[in-house]
Protein backbone atom coordinates (compact mmCIF):
# COMPACT_ATOMS: atom_id res chain seq x y z
CA UNK A 1 0.00 0.00 0.00
CA UNK A 2 1.34 3.65 -1.09
CA UNK A 3 1.99 5.84 2.15
CA UNK A 4 1.56 9.62 1.56
CA UNK A 5 4.71 11.57 2.27
CA UNK A 6 2.14 14.67 3.49
CA UNK A 7 1.40 13.08 7.24
CA UNK A 8 5.24 12.82 7.38
CA UNK A 9 6.02 16.09 6.15
CA UNK A 10 3.50 18.06 8.43
CA UNK A 11 5.10 16.33 11.40
CA UNK A 12 8.13 17.30 10.58
CA UNK A 13 7.30 20.99 9.91
CA UNK A 14 5.24 20.79 13.16
CA UNK A 15 8.36 19.47 14.82
CA UNK A 16 10.65 22.45 13.88
CA UNK A 17 8.36 24.62 14.95
CA UNK A 18 7.99 23.09 18.34
CA UNK A 19 11.47 23.36 18.74
CA UNK A 20 11.93 26.89 17.26
CA UNK A 21 8.90 28.04 19.80
CA UNK A 22 10.64 26.17 22.47
CA UNK A 23 14.56 27.63 22.29
CA UNK A 24 14.23 29.74 25.59
CA UNK A 25 11.51 27.30 27.11
CA UNK A 26 12.06 24.77 29.66
CA UNK A 27 9.70 22.30 31.23
CA UNK A 28 7.14 24.39 32.96
CA UNK A 29 4.57 23.66 35.74
CA UNK A 30 2.25 27.30 35.96
CA UNK A 31 4.86 29.13 34.41
CA UNK A 32 3.93 31.73 31.50
CA UNK A 33 6.31 32.21 28.37
CA UNK A 34 7.07 35.27 27.43
CA UNK A 35 9.69 35.37 24.92
CA UNK A 36 9.61 39.51 24.69
CA UNK A 37 11.24 39.70 28.07
CA UNK A 38 15.06 41.27 27.95
CA UNK A 39 17.82 41.76 30.29
CA UNK A 40 17.42 45.67 31.30
CA UNK A 41 19.83 47.94 29.76
CA UNK A 42 21.88 49.71 32.31
CA UNK A 43 23.65 52.80 31.84
CA UNK A 44 26.08 51.43 34.77
CA UNK A 45 26.65 48.27 36.96
CA UNK A 46 26.79 51.83 39.99
CA UNK A 47 25.12 50.85 42.89
CA UNK A 48 23.35 52.97 45.81
CA UNK A 49 21.85 51.61 49.24
CA UNK A 50 18.38 52.20 50.29
CA UNK A 51 16.50 50.85 52.90
CA UNK A 52 19.07 48.02 53.85
CA UNK A 53 19.92 47.00 50.32
CA UNK A 54 22.35 47.11 47.92
CA UNK A 55 20.10 48.46 44.51
CA UNK A 56 21.26 49.30 40.87
CA UNK A 57 20.25 52.38 39.02
CA UNK A 58 16.85 50.63 38.47
CA UNK A 59 16.02 50.51 42.12
CA UNK A 60 16.09 46.23 41.44
CA UNK A 61 17.96 44.87 44.49
CA UNK A 62 20.75 43.45 43.87
CA UNK A 63 22.88 40.12 45.21
CA UNK A 64 26.87 40.65 44.84
CA UNK A 65 28.24 36.89 44.08
CA UNK A 66 31.80 36.83 43.22
CA UNK A 67 35.75 36.74 43.96
CA UNK A 68 38.52 38.57 44.80
CA UNK A 69 41.32 39.17 42.38
CA UNK A 70 43.32 39.07 44.16
CA UNK A 71 46.43 37.42 46.26
CA UNK A 72 48.81 38.08 43.00
CA UNK A 73 47.79 41.72 42.61
CA UNK A 74 49.33 42.29 46.20
CA UNK A 75 52.93 42.17 44.54
CA UNK A 76 54.33 43.90 41.63
CA UNK A 77 53.10 44.33 38.77
CA UNK A 78 50.03 44.65 40.80
CA UNK A 79 48.09 42.66 38.51
CA UNK A 80 45.53 39.43 39.49
CA UNK A 81 47.66 36.94 36.91
CA UNK A 82 51.17 36.51 35.63
CA UNK A 83 52.28 38.87 33.20
CA UNK A 84 52.88 36.93 29.73
CA UNK A 85 55.27 38.67 27.57
CA UNK A 86 53.26 37.16 24.60
CA UNK A 87 50.23 38.08 25.48
CA UNK A 88 48.89 42.26 25.82
CA UNK A 89 47.83 42.87 29.33
CA UNK A 90 44.90 44.46 28.13
CA UNK A 91 43.99 40.47 25.82
CA UNK A 92 44.93 39.04 28.83
CA UNK A 93 42.68 40.97 31.29
CA UNK A 94 39.66 40.50 29.28
CA UNK A 95 40.57 36.95 29.52
CA UNK A 96 40.97 36.82 32.82
CA UNK A 97 37.57 38.13 33.62
CA UNK A 98 35.56 36.24 31.38
CA UNK A 99 36.78 33.26 33.49
CA UNK A 100 35.48 34.78 36.67
CA UNK A 101 32.30 35.23 34.80
CA UNK A 102 31.85 31.88 34.02
CA UNK A 103 31.55 30.91 37.68
CA UNK A 104 28.24 32.38 37.30
CA UNK A 105 30.11 35.82 39.38
CA UNK A 106 28.80 39.59 39.09
CA UNK A 107 31.17 41.01 41.13
CA UNK A 108 34.44 41.21 41.65
CA UNK A 109 36.76 42.37 44.92
CA UNK A 110 39.76 44.12 43.22
CA UNK A 111 42.51 44.84 44.91
CA UNK A 112 44.49 48.30 45.21
CA UNK A 113 47.86 49.02 46.34
CA UNK A 114 48.32 52.33 47.88
CA UNK A 115 51.87 51.28 47.40
CA UNK A 116 51.61 51.26 43.79
CA UNK A 117 49.74 54.41 43.59
CA UNK A 118 52.32 56.37 45.71
CA UNK A 119 55.35 55.05 45.57
CA UNK A 120 57.06 58.13 46.70
CA UNK A 121 55.19 60.53 48.78
CA UNK A 122 52.87 63.17 46.97
CA UNK A 123 53.67 61.78 43.62
CA UNK A 124 51.16 59.42 41.98
CA UNK A 125 52.04 56.84 39.36
CA UNK A 126 49.91 57.48 36.32
CA UNK A 127 50.80 54.38 34.30
CA UNK A 128 49.60 52.49 37.62
CA UNK A 129 46.58 54.35 37.71
CA UNK A 130 45.80 53.72 34.25
CA UNK A 131 46.69 49.73 34.54
CA UNK A 132 44.21 49.37 37.31
CA UNK A 133 41.83 50.96 34.63
CA UNK A 134 42.21 48.71 32.04
CA UNK A 135 41.17 45.98 35.04
CA UNK A 136 37.98 47.91 35.66
CA UNK A 137 37.32 47.99 31.66
CA UNK A 138 38.03 44.38 31.30
CA UNK A 139 35.62 43.83 34.07
CA UNK A 140 33.05 45.48 32.93
CA UNK A 141 33.28 44.13 29.57
CA UNK A 142 32.44 41.12 31.20
CA UNK A 143 29.66 42.03 32.98
CA UNK A 144 31.32 42.45 36.42
CA UNK A 145 30.79 44.55 38.83
CA UNK A 146 33.92 45.99 40.96
CA UNK A 147 34.58 46.97 44.21
CA UNK A 148 37.75 49.20 44.56
CA UNK A 149 39.58 47.44 47.84
CA UNK A 150 42.53 49.57 49.03
CA UNK A 151 43.91 46.08 50.34
CA UNK A 152 46.36 46.54 52.76
CA UNK A 153 47.78 43.14 55.06
CA UNK A 154 50.44 43.29 58.24
CA UNK A 155 50.43 47.20 56.53
CA UNK A 156 53.11 46.64 54.19
CA UNK A 157 55.77 44.69 51.66
CA UNK A 158 58.53 44.95 53.98
CA UNK A 159 56.63 43.20 56.99
CA UNK A 160 55.38 39.89 54.92
CA UNK A 161 52.39 42.26 53.45
CA UNK A 162 51.34 44.81 51.31
CA UNK A 163 49.62 47.96 50.63
CA UNK A 164 50.78 50.84 52.41
CA UNK A 165 53.81 52.76 50.64
CA UNK A 166 57.09 51.98 52.00
CA UNK A 167 57.46 55.85 53.39
CA UNK A 168 54.43 55.68 55.25
CA UNK A 169 56.07 53.34 57.64
CA UNK A 170 58.22 56.38 59.04
CA UNK A 171 61.58 56.87 59.41
CA UNK A 172 61.89 55.63 62.88
CA UNK A 173 60.57 51.97 62.44
CA UNK A 174 63.44 50.01 60.60
CA UNK A 175 62.74 47.57 58.38
CA UNK A 176 64.30 45.82 55.21
CA UNK A 177 63.50 45.26 51.38
CA UNK A 178 59.59 44.04 50.84
CA UNK A 179 59.43 40.21 51.21
CA UNK A 180 56.80 37.68 50.64
CA UNK A 181 58.02 34.36 51.97
CA UNK A 182 56.69 34.09 55.41
CA UNK A 183 53.67 31.80 55.05
CA UNK A 184 50.51 31.68 57.01
CA UNK A 185 50.23 32.14 60.07
CA UNK A 186 53.43 33.39 60.71
CA UNK A 187 52.41 36.24 58.28
CA UNK A 188 49.50 37.34 60.16
CA UNK A 189 50.92 37.39 63.53
CA UNK A 190 52.87 40.74 64.05
CA UNK A 191 49.60 42.30 63.94
CA UNK A 192 47.84 41.14 66.63
CA UNK A 193 51.18 41.95 68.67
CA UNK A 194 50.63 45.63 70.17
CA UNK A 195 54.22 46.00 70.53
CA UNK A 196 55.59 45.07 67.16
CA UNK A 197 57.03 46.95 64.52
CA UNK A 198 53.84 46.78 62.04
CA UNK A 199 51.67 48.04 65.19
CA UNK A 200 54.14 50.50 65.88
CA UNK A 201 53.17 51.56 61.67
CA UNK A 202 49.34 51.18 62.44
CA UNK A 203 49.71 53.62 65.54
CA UNK A 204 51.68 56.05 62.70
CA UNK A 205 47.79 55.89 61.05
CA UNK A 206 45.64 56.38 63.79
CA UNK A 207 47.43 59.12 65.40
CA UNK A 208 48.30 60.72 62.21
CA UNK A 209 51.40 60.83 62.77
CA UNK A 210 53.43 63.42 60.32
CA UNK A 211 49.96 63.63 58.62
CA UNK A 212 49.98 59.89 57.53
CA UNK A 213 45.82 59.69 57.90
CA UNK A 214 45.69 63.05 56.17
CA UNK A 215 47.48 61.23 53.06
CA UNK A 216 45.39 58.71 52.98
CA UNK A 217 42.80 60.86 52.52
CA UNK A 218 44.08 62.71 49.67
CA UNK A 219 45.48 59.15 48.20
CA UNK A 220 40.85 58.66 48.24
CA UNK A 221 40.01 61.38 47.24
CA UNK A 222 42.49 60.82 43.73
CA UNK A 223 41.00 57.00 43.37
CA UNK A 224 37.40 58.27 43.87
CA UNK A 225 37.92 61.51 41.34
CA UNK A 226 39.90 58.54 39.13
CA UNK A 227 37.29 55.67 39.10
CA UNK A 228 33.88 57.20 40.89
CA UNK A 229 32.00 57.53 37.41
CA UNK A 230 33.79 54.24 35.65
CA UNK A 231 30.84 52.07 34.93
CA UNK A 232 32.00 48.93 36.69
CA UNK A 233 32.74 50.53 40.10
CA UNK A 234 30.01 49.64 42.53
CA UNK A 235 31.62 51.46 45.11
CA UNK A 236 34.96 51.54 47.62
CA UNK A 237 36.50 50.07 50.61
CA UNK A 238 38.36 52.25 52.67
CA UNK A 239 41.09 49.45 54.18
CA UNK A 240 41.14 45.70 54.42
CA UNK A 241 41.62 44.53 57.80
CA UNK A 242 43.43 46.80 59.67
CA UNK A 243 45.45 46.24 62.74
CA UNK A 244 44.30 48.02 66.09
CA UNK A 245 48.28 48.50 66.97
CA UNK A 246 48.46 49.31 70.38
CA UNK A 247 44.88 50.92 70.63
CA UNK A 248 42.87 48.71 73.03
CA UNK A 249 40.49 46.20 71.25
CA UNK A 250 37.59 47.41 72.35
CA UNK A 251 37.73 51.25 71.67
CA UNK A 252 39.77 50.17 68.67
CA UNK A 253 36.36 48.75 67.24
CA UNK A 254 33.92 51.52 68.77
CA UNK A 255 35.31 54.54 68.38
CA UNK A 256 38.96 54.23 66.09
CA UNK A 257 37.85 51.97 63.25
CA UNK A 258 34.05 53.70 62.63
CA UNK A 259 35.81 57.28 62.69
CA UNK A 260 38.27 56.09 59.60
CA UNK A 261 35.58 54.96 57.42
CA UNK A 262 33.95 58.39 58.43
CA UNK A 263 36.76 60.52 57.36
CA UNK A 264 37.53 58.58 54.46
CA UNK A 265 34.01 58.01 53.51
CA UNK A 266 32.84 61.40 53.57
CA UNK A 267 36.31 62.25 51.32
CA UNK A 268 35.24 59.83 48.98
CA UNK A 269 31.51 61.42 49.11
CA UNK A 270 32.92 64.81 48.53
CA UNK A 271 33.69 63.50 45.12
CA UNK A 272 31.30 61.08 44.36
CA UNK A 273 27.99 61.38 46.13
CA UNK A 274 26.07 58.56 47.41
CA UNK A 275 28.41 56.20 45.88
CA UNK A 276 28.51 52.90 48.71
CA UNK A 277 31.46 52.76 50.61
CA UNK A 278 32.27 49.56 52.17
CA UNK A 279 34.07 48.60 55.66
CA UNK A 280 34.98 45.33 57.22
CA UNK A 281 36.56 44.34 61.26
CA UNK A 282 40.45 44.80 62.48
CA UNK A 283 42.58 41.85 61.93
CA UNK A 284 42.04 38.65 63.58
CA UNK A 285 38.40 39.69 63.29
CA UNK A 286 37.10 37.07 61.27
CA UNK A 287 36.91 33.85 62.72
CA UNK A 288 32.92 33.95 63.68
CA UNK A 289 32.98 35.93 67.16
CA UNK A 290 31.15 38.79 68.35
CA UNK A 291 32.86 41.96 68.42
CA UNK A 292 32.44 45.90 69.73
CA UNK A 293 32.10 47.56 66.11
CA UNK A 294 29.93 50.39 65.95
CA UNK A 295 27.89 51.80 63.11
CA UNK A 296 29.77 54.46 61.34
CA UNK A 297 27.78 57.70 60.92
CA UNK A 298 28.11 57.75 57.24
CA UNK A 299 25.24 57.51 54.72
CA UNK A 300 25.62 54.67 51.84
CA UNK A 301 27.68 52.18 54.07
CA UNK A 302 27.93 48.61 53.53
CA UNK A 303 29.04 46.37 55.96
CA UNK A 304 31.66 44.02 54.67
CA UNK A 305 33.20 41.33 57.10
CA UNK A 306 35.08 38.46 56.46
CA UNK A 307 34.86 34.75 57.76
CA UNK A 308 37.47 32.27 57.43
CA UNK A 309 37.24 28.63 59.98
CA UNK A 310 39.87 28.06 61.99
CA UNK A 311 39.78 24.67 61.58
CA UNK A 312 39.68 24.74 58.00
CA UNK A 313 42.73 27.31 58.56
CA UNK A 314 44.52 24.62 60.50
CA UNK A 315 43.84 21.56 58.34
CA UNK A 316 41.51 20.50 60.33
CA UNK A 317 39.75 16.65 58.45
CA UNK A 318 35.95 17.50 59.68
CA UNK A 319 33.17 19.58 58.94
CA UNK A 320 30.34 21.41 61.46
CA UNK A 321 27.86 22.49 59.34
CA UNK A 322 26.16 24.19 62.49
CA UNK A 323 28.44 25.63 63.87
CA UNK A 324 29.83 27.05 60.49
CA UNK A 325 26.16 28.76 59.94
CA UNK A 326 26.55 29.82 63.70
CA UNK A 327 29.68 31.84 63.30
CA UNK A 328 28.95 33.53 59.53
CA UNK A 329 25.51 34.46 61.35
CA UNK A 330 27.60 35.89 64.19
CA UNK A 331 29.55 37.96 61.33
CA UNK A 332 27.07 39.45 59.77
CA UNK A 333 24.77 40.20 62.69
CA UNK A 334 25.70 44.09 62.80
CA UNK A 335 24.52 44.54 59.71
CA UNK A 336 21.15 43.68 60.76
CA UNK A 337 21.44 45.67 63.86
CA UNK A 338 22.53 48.85 61.96
CA UNK A 339 19.74 48.58 59.16
CA UNK A 340 22.96 48.06 56.58
CA UNK A 341 23.67 45.49 53.50
CA UNK A 342 26.13 43.28 54.22
CA UNK A 343 29.03 41.54 52.10
CA UNK A 344 31.05 38.58 53.01
CA UNK A 345 33.76 40.88 51.67
CA UNK A 346 36.57 37.75 52.36
CA UNK A 347 35.80 33.76 52.97
CA UNK A 348 38.36 30.81 51.56
CA UNK A 349 40.75 28.13 52.33
CA UNK A 350 43.90 26.85 50.84
CA UNK A 351 43.56 24.29 47.76
CA UNK A 352 45.07 22.01 50.38
CA UNK A 353 41.86 21.43 52.61
CA UNK A 354 40.60 18.64 51.23
CA UNK A 355 36.49 19.49 52.23
CA UNK A 356 36.70 22.41 50.43
CA UNK A 357 33.59 21.98 48.17
CA UNK A 358 31.46 21.20 50.92
CA UNK A 359 32.78 23.87 53.41
CA UNK A 360 31.80 26.38 50.39
CA UNK A 361 28.74 25.07 50.22
CA UNK A 362 27.97 25.66 53.82
CA UNK A 363 29.05 29.18 53.54
CA UNK A 364 26.91 29.95 50.80
CA UNK A 365 23.79 27.98 51.86
CA UNK A 366 24.60 30.92 55.12
CA UNK A 367 24.97 33.70 52.69
CA UNK A 368 21.61 33.10 51.46
CA UNK A 369 19.90 32.40 54.60
CA UNK A 370 21.23 35.85 55.25
CA UNK A 371 20.06 37.42 52.01
CA UNK A 372 23.44 38.59 52.11
CA UNK A 373 26.16 39.52 48.98
CA UNK A 374 29.87 37.36 48.96
CA UNK A 375 33.37 37.57 47.47
CA UNK A 376 35.57 34.34 47.87
CA UNK A 377 39.23 34.69 48.31
CA UNK A 378 40.57 34.44 45.53
CA UNK A 379 40.99 34.26 42.09
CA UNK A 380 44.75 34.80 41.46
CA UNK A 381 45.82 32.99 37.90
CA UNK A 382 49.12 32.84 39.49
CA UNK A 383 52.31 30.26 39.78
CA UNK A 384 53.79 32.93 42.39
CA UNK A 385 52.03 32.74 45.41
CA UNK A 386 51.63 35.65 48.09
CA UNK A 387 52.99 33.96 51.53
CA UNK A 388 52.53 30.50 49.66
CA UNK A 389 49.03 31.18 49.91
CA UNK A 390 46.93 29.09 47.30
CA UNK A 391 43.49 29.83 47.77
CA UNK A 392 42.77 30.24 43.68
CA UNK A 393 39.64 29.22 42.24
CA UNK A 394 41.81 29.34 38.84
CA UNK A 395 45.08 27.40 37.92
CA UNK A 396 47.92 28.78 36.78
CA UNK A 397 47.67 27.38 33.41
CA UNK A 398 44.22 29.02 33.30
CA UNK A 399 41.62 25.75 34.48
CA UNK A 400 39.42 25.79 37.17
CA UNK A 401 40.10 23.95 40.66
CA UNK A 402 38.33 20.69 40.90
CA UNK A 403 35.82 22.10 43.53
CA UNK A 404 35.18 25.65 41.09
CA UNK A 405 31.43 23.82 40.53
CA UNK A 406 30.57 24.48 43.63
CA UNK A 407 31.18 28.29 43.82
CA UNK A 408 28.62 28.47 40.80
CA UNK A 409 25.19 28.49 41.87
CA UNK A 410 21.85 30.07 41.27
CA UNK A 411 21.02 32.94 42.92
CA UNK A 412 19.16 36.34 42.52
CA UNK A 413 21.69 38.95 40.55
CA UNK A 414 18.68 41.64 40.64
CA UNK A 415 15.49 41.74 41.42
CA UNK A 416 12.56 44.39 40.73
CA UNK A 417 10.50 43.74 44.26
CA UNK A 418 11.50 43.02 47.54
CA UNK A 419 13.64 39.94 48.22
CA UNK A 420 12.12 37.92 51.44
CA UNK A 421 14.18 34.54 50.58
CA UNK A 422 16.23 32.68 48.07
CA UNK A 423 18.03 29.27 48.69
CA UNK A 424 19.60 26.93 46.30
CA UNK A 425 20.27 23.09 47.13
CA UNK A 426 23.25 21.74 46.05
CA UNK A 427 22.03 18.23 46.66
CA UNK A 428 18.87 18.25 45.06
CA UNK A 429 19.94 21.25 42.31
CA UNK A 430 17.11 23.14 43.46
CA UNK A 431 16.72 27.25 43.92
CA UNK A 432 13.60 28.67 45.29
CA UNK A 433 12.99 32.59 45.43
CA UNK A 434 10.21 34.45 46.91
CA UNK A 435 9.34 38.29 46.24
CA UNK A 436 6.87 40.39 47.72
CA UNK A 437 5.72 43.44 46.51
CA UNK A 438 6.91 43.19 42.65
CA UNK A 439 7.89 46.38 40.40
CA UNK A 440 8.03 47.34 36.93
CA UNK A 441 10.85 45.87 35.49
CA UNK A 442 12.64 42.70 34.69
CA UNK A 443 14.34 40.04 37.76
CA UNK A 444 17.45 38.65 36.29
CA UNK A 445 18.03 35.21 38.08
CA UNK A 446 21.64 33.28 37.50
CA UNK A 447 20.69 29.75 36.81
CA UNK A 448 24.20 27.81 36.20
CA UNK A 449 23.69 25.15 33.59
CA UNK A 450 25.86 22.88 34.61
CA UNK A 451 24.08 22.36 37.42
CA UNK A 452 20.38 22.71 36.12
CA UNK A 453 20.64 21.19 32.55
CA UNK A 454 19.42 22.40 29.27
CA UNK A 455 15.69 22.23 30.29
CA UNK A 456 15.17 22.84 34.08
CA UNK A 457 11.51 22.60 35.81
CA UNK A 458 10.24 25.87 36.64
CA UNK A 459 7.64 26.55 38.51
CA UNK A 460 6.47 30.57 38.82
CA UNK A 461 3.20 31.13 40.88
CA UNK A 462 1.67 34.70 41.14
CA UNK A 463 1.02 37.02 38.05
CA UNK A 464 4.19 36.50 36.75
CA UNK A 465 5.90 35.37 33.22
CA UNK A 466 9.64 34.23 32.90
CA UNK A 467 12.13 33.79 29.95
CA UNK A 468 14.82 31.65 30.33
CA UNK A 469 18.02 32.47 28.43
CA UNK A 470 20.31 29.23 27.70
CA UNK A 471 23.38 30.38 26.73
CA UNK A 472 23.79 33.01 29.48
CA UNK A 473 22.48 30.87 31.98
CA UNK A 474 19.64 33.64 32.74
CA UNK A 475 16.25 33.43 34.00
CA UNK A 476 14.48 36.83 33.33
CA UNK A 477 10.92 37.45 35.22
CA UNK A 478 8.47 40.08 34.94
CA UNK A 479 5.32 40.24 37.39
CA UNK A 480 2.29 42.34 37.84
CA UNK A 481 3.63 45.65 40.26
CA UNK A 482 2.35 45.33 43.24
CA UNK A 483 2.22 41.40 43.18
CA UNK A 484 3.67 38.66 45.32
CA UNK A 485 5.39 35.72 43.49
CA UNK A 486 7.46 32.35 44.39
CA UNK A 487 9.99 30.64 42.09
CA UNK A 488 11.23 27.33 41.95
CA UNK A 489 13.70 25.88 39.67
CA UNK A 490 14.67 22.39 39.78
CA UNK A 491 16.52 20.13 37.14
Amino acid sequence: MKISSKPLLCAQIAAMILLAACDDAAETETATLDPSLAPAALGTRHLHVSNARLRDELDREVILRGFNAGGRAKMPPFLPFDEDASVDDAAEADAYFARIAALGANLVRLTFSWEGLEPERGTYSQPYLDQYAQMLDAAYANGLSVIVDFHQDVFASPFCGDGFPLWAIGDEIAHGPPRYDCGFPDWALPALDATSDVSRAFDRLWSNTDGLQDDMEAMWRRVAAEYADHPAVAGFEVINEPGAGSVPIEVFESETLPRLYERMGSAIHEVASGVPVFGGGRTGDSLGTSNHLAAPDLPGFVYAPHFYDPAASLGGRSLNAALLSTRIGTMLEPAQRWGVPAILGEFGSQNSYPYKAEHFDIIYDALDAHLASGAMWDASQTSNYWNSEDFSVLRSDRSEQPWAFTTDRAYPRAVAGHIVRFSWSAETATFELAVDNATAGVSEIHLPARHLGDAPTIRLSGDARYRLMRERSLLLVAATPGQNYSLTVSR
